[in-house]
C-alpha cells in the first residue's frame, strides 16, 4: 500500500527531471498496470518533442522508451520488451535510475535459456553501489550457474547472502 502511494505520487509529479519514475515503471508492469505506464510514456514523449534542454531532453527519450519498454512486458509482449529494453538511449541514462533495465533485459534472455549473452548484459556494468546491486549479483550468480561457472556462483551467492544476513 505504501509503495502504491508513493508510486502514484511519482506519477503526478514532474517528468523533466530524475526523480524516481523510472523505477516505478518496473513494479506498474509486475501489476499489469498499463495505464499508470502509458501516462508515464505519453507524458514524457510530449515533453520530448517540447523541451530543448541538452540535460532533460536525453532523460525525457530514456523514460519514454523505458516506459514504452515496460509497457510491452506488462501487456505479456516479453519479446518486444526485451527488445525496446536494449535499444534505450543510454545517453539518457540518469544513474542510479536506471540499470534495472539491464537487469530485466537479462531476466528475459535467462528466461529464454540464452546465458551467455545475459552474462554479457550483466558485466556491462561491473560495479553498482545502491540497493539494485544485490538483485544484480543474484541474477549474475544465477547466470553464472547456468554457464557452469561455480566459483563466480558461489562468490556471487555469497555476497547476497551477505548483504540479507545484515540486512
Amino acid at each position: 500500500a505504501d509503495a502504491g502511494r508513493f508510486f502514484a505520487q511519482l506519477r503526478e509529479g514532474v517528468v523533466e527531471r530524475p526523480t524516481g519514475l523510472v523505477l516505478a515503471l518496473p513494479w506498474w508492469s509486475a501489476r499489469r498496470d498499463a495505464a499508470s505506464i502509458r501516462n508515464v510514456a505519453e507524458r514524457a514523449e510530449s515533453a520530448t518533442r517540447t523541451n530543448r534542454s541538452a540535460v532533460e531532453r536525453p532523460y525525457l527519450q530514456y523514460l519514454g522508451s523505458a516506459a514504452r519498454a515496460y509497457l510491452a512486458l506488462a501487456q505479456g509482449d516479453s519479446s518486444g520488451a526485451h527488445t525496446r529494453l536494449l535499444a534505450l538511449p543510454v545517453a539518457g541514462c540518469m544513474y542510479p535510475y536506471c540499470p534495472f533495465e539491464r537487469l530485466v533485459a537479462s531476466q528475459l534472455l535467462t528466461a529464454r535459456g540464452k546465458y551467455s549473452e545475459a552474462a554479457a548484459l550483466l558485466d556491462e556494468i561491473p560495479n553498482l553501489y545502491n540497493p539494485i546491486s544485490v538483485l544484480w549479483r543474484l541474477q549474475q550468480a544465477r547466470v553464472a550457474e547456468k554457464l557452469g561457472r561455480r566459483d563466480d556462483a558461489v562468490r556471487g551467492y555469497a555476497y547476497v547472502v551477505d548483504i540479507w544476513a545484515r540486512a
